[in-house]
Parts: structure tokens; C-alpha cells; sequence
């Protein structure tokens, strides 16, 4: 059962600021711990390993979309910055691709002749 206040008594307009108050304070101490949290580095996300990184970069070296340069440049970059490589840096080299500078010219394709 809800009580309500009488019509000409204004002493409960007086608890207002005390339940703004107490929101707010809760709040407060809410983003308080979220930030102290973030700074101790305790993040509900997960950090970002040299694994994560490299893995899209592997696929697109293996799929032949990157050049060996550039694939080792990269991946030199994320072993100096974590201080290791991961598991899926070794990997085989992908097959040799065929070039258009491989392929014979049209005059040294045999001739055929018609019917």
C-alpha cells in the first residue's frame, strides 16, 4: 500500500535532494571503479594479442595479396612491439604465382591453321 503525503504538508518535497543525492553519489562511485579499473589495466575486454594482429596479414600473404617485403616488414613490426612472434607467423610460402611477364608472347605461340 502506497502512502501518500497529505495535500498541505510540504516536508516530503524535502527528501528531493536527498534521493538526487544518493543517485548521484551511486553513480559516482559506479564510474569511480570503472576507471580505476581500466587504469589497472583489469578490462573486461580482451587485450589485443600479436595473434590477433597477424592473422589477417597471414591469409592475405598466403592468399598471395601481399608481397614477402612487406609481410616481413609487418611482422618484424608486431615482434618488436610484443617482443615475440606467434604461433601463426610460420607458416609455408604460398605457391608461385604466374605472372603475365611468364606467359609466351603471341609470336611464340605455335600457329594454327584453319579448316
Amino acid at each position: 500500500m502506497a502512502v501518500a503525503p497529505p495535500p498541505n504538508d510540504p516536508t516530503w518535497t524535502l527528501y528531493i535532494p536527498l534521493v538526487a543525492l544518493t543517485i548521484a553519489i551511486l553513480g559516482g562511485c559506479l564510474w569511480a571503479y570503472r576507471v580505476v579499473q581500466g587504469l589497472k589495466g583489469n578490462n573486461e575486454e580482451g587485450a589485443t594479442s600479436p595473434d590477433d594482429l597477424l592473422t589477417p596479414l597471414v591469409e592475405a600473404y598466403r592468399a598471395g595479396q601481399m608481397s614477402e617485403e612487406e609481410y616481413l616488414r609487418i611482422r618484424g613490426s608486431i615482434e618488436r612491439d610484443s617482443g615475440s612472434l606467434p604461433a601463426s607467423a610460420f607458416l609455408v610460402k604460398p605457391p608461385k604465382q604466374t605472372r603475365a611477364t611468364d606467359l609466351p608472347t603471341t609470336e611464340e605461340l605455335p600457329k594454327v591453321e584453319g579448316d
